[in-house]
């Protein structure tokens, strides 16, 4: 008996040195690591930080439990309110795709009494509830310094970003409106898109009038640039 209570003990200093150990780790990274977690499945405004790492708490000057107690407004105050809307529409893309897979972008993020600074992040799934739906999302962030901001490369990385969210667009479209913004981008007219999708001419009509609300823009002619840009063309 004495035996396995010393080997217990044994085990449990282990296993407190491991876990003080992969603390170090989360504190040191030079990074933001943090853990979202949606309380209500498909309400992503139920959504809140359930874990920040030190190094997101010192940049941001937000504390663990402050970030917590402002559930969904945290994201309101640390995001610029154009990143704040990709951000939703990037948990609708995460809700889509495998755990294994990654998803994310650029971003600016307003750490308290401060300007916005441009950040790059990457998300996944972490758990899923009992219904399949994602219930927290575990993130990485690094800042861009300003021996990385040159021209060239914030160019590049916005268009990243703009694809990014062109890809979640994309997914919003059906596949006959896939098929009809490709036949549009190719040059015809509704009615010849209509003889050639065996429809009728009124049908192509109502799938183009979806894909501009879809795609927030007023115009045939935007339709097809946005198809051109991201290679449906």
């Amino acid at each position: 008996m004495e035996n396995k209570i010393t080997d217990l003990k044994k085990e449990n200093a282990g296993l407190k040195e491991k876990l003080a150990y992969l603390k170090e780790i989360l504190d040191k990274a030079p990074c933001f690591i943090y853990i979202n977690e949606i309380e209500k499945t498909g309400k992503e405004y139920t959504m809140r930080n359930v874990y920040l790492n030190k190094y997101a708490i010192d940049i941001t000057g937000y504390s663990m439990e402050e970030a917590y107690e402002l559930g969904f407004e945290y994201f309101r105050k640390v995001l610029h309110p154009d990143d704040f809307e990709v951000s939703i529409q990037s948990i609708e893309h995460l809700a889509k795709i495998a755990d294994d897979q990654v998803f994310g972008g650029m971003y600016r993020c307003k750490p308290k009494d401060m300007d916005y600074i441009w950040q790059i992040g990457r998300s996944r799934v972490f758990k899923r509830s009992p219904d399949g739906s994602p219930k927290q999302f575990l993130n990485s962030t690094i800042t861009l310094n300003e021996e990385i901001h040159t021209h060239n490369q914030m160019i590049e990385l916005l268009k990243e970003n703009s694809r990014l969210l062109n890809e979640n667009i994309i997914l919003k479209l059906t596949k006959r409106e896939r098929d009809v913004l490709k036949l549009l981008a190719e040059g015809n007219s509704a009615k010849m898109i209509s003889e050639k999708l065996n429809v009728e001419e009124s049908t192509i009509c109502s799938h183009r009038k979806n894909m501009l609300r879809k795609l927030n823009t007023e115009n045939t002619a935007s339709l097809v640039n946005f198809a051109a840009e991201n290679g449906l063309n």
